[in-house]
């Protein structure tokens, strides 16, 4: 088996981790050596793939998480993110996230082939949004015009001149029409047309009576914040079967979830047939349910979750109570869900 992730969860180089905004461009400057630096983490990966191999062998072979590979890659120091990459070649099972299989760009670079595969979704209900932002596509002005400068270099130095020109022209067009569109309406018409009343009020005071009602000039200017208006073109595919089409080679395709009904809606929007369905009952019954909202805790405190509420002690407390109360109530534990992480950890150190 292996586990895909991204750079942000299993690079465990100090100086690309702890940079947050370009971990993917730094990595590779270090892959091709630039700079006269190497990565010595990545030329160790065959300790970590090695390590696998020989317990798969001896059948002592155990699941692992994320976690359990970033730990062992430290202590061999291994990088984690190729080494999950190389277990992929050999591996029954690959766990990845949705857009690893529906993004075009990732698929590739990640080197998955589905073709004849069994590809498994859980909690497939979001299987709809995470096709269409794989095949939608944002870019900045500033972004279009970094771009445009850095194929005119190309194309003035002869480099790949041919393949470079079309894409430039394409980058002029979107950019020239950024330029040509004229700015938003109605708002700035409705400014120009006070600009324009107050010049004429202030050049003709005499003509006017109480201008200092109609107008009064500000003396002293203000600190305003402006704010920094960013163009944006977005490209949004709005039809998930764009995306989903590219798994029509695979050998099956298995969504689970609890809440996908109704299927025929489900199955259009993917732009699939599923011949095979099942709805399956709950494993418990109605009588063993009970769903109700709790105002109070066993000694009568309020339970007001919010912000404020919860970083105080009695709070804290009342729900460290109730639960207590369940868990002497009901056998084999129970389950409980907090809003925040943060919440969490003052429950457990209240």
């Amino acid at each position: 088996m292996t586990i895909l992730s991204s750079r942000d969860y299993t690079c465990i180089h100090p100086v690309v981790s702890s940079n947050s905004s370009n971990r993917n461009e730094l990595c590779v400057e270090l892959l091709e050596g630039k700079h006269g630096k190497s990565c010595l983490y990545y030329h160790g990966v065959h300790k970590l793939t090695e390590h696998y191999a020989l317990h798969s062998a001896q059948n002592t072979y155990q699941a692992w998480d994320i976690e359990d590979l970033v730990s062992l890659g430290r202590k061999l120091r291994a990088c984690p993110y190729f080494a999950a990459r190389e277990l992929m070649v050999g591996a029954d099972i690959v766990f990845c996230p949705y857009n690893y299989l529906l993004d075009p760009q990732i698929r590739e670079s990640m080197e998955i082939n589905l073709k004849g595969q069994v590809v498994i979704l859980d909690e497939a209900h979001n299987i709809e949004d995470s096709a269409r932002e794989a095949v939608s596509f944002s870019v900045t002005e500033s972004q279009l015009n970094a771009a445009r400068e850095e194929l005119d270099f190309m194309v003035n130095n002869n480099i790949r001149q041919k393949d470079h020109e079309h894409l430039r022209a394409v980058c002029y067009s979107l950019t020239n029409f950024n330029i040509s569109v004229p700015p938003p309406r109605f708002a700035d018409d409705y400014r120009v047309a006070l600009q324009q009343t107050y010049t004429w009020t202030s050049e003709n005071q005499a003509d006017v009576s109480d201008t200092g009602a109609f107008f009064t000039k500000t003396k002293h200017k203000r600190n305003l914040r402006h704010k920094t208006v960013v163009h944006m073109l977005n490209f949004w595919c709005l039809n998930p079967a764009v995306a989903f089409s590219d798994l029509n080679d695979v050998r099956t395709i298995v969504l689970t979830s609890g809440t996908l009904s109704p299927m025929d809606s489900f199955s259009s929007e993917l732009g699939v047939k599923f011949s095979i369905q099942l709805e399956a009952n709950h494993v418990i019954r109605n009588s063993q349910v009970w769903v109700g909202t709790i105002g109070a805790g066993p000694n009568g405190r309020k339970l007001c979750a919010t912000f404020q509420h919860t970083e105080t002690f009695e709070f804290q407390d009342e729900v460290g109570a109730l639960l207590l109360s369940v868990c002497q109530t009901v056998g084999q534990g129970i389950l409980c869900f907090l809003p925040s992480y943060k919440v969490r950890k003052s429950l457990y150190f209240s």
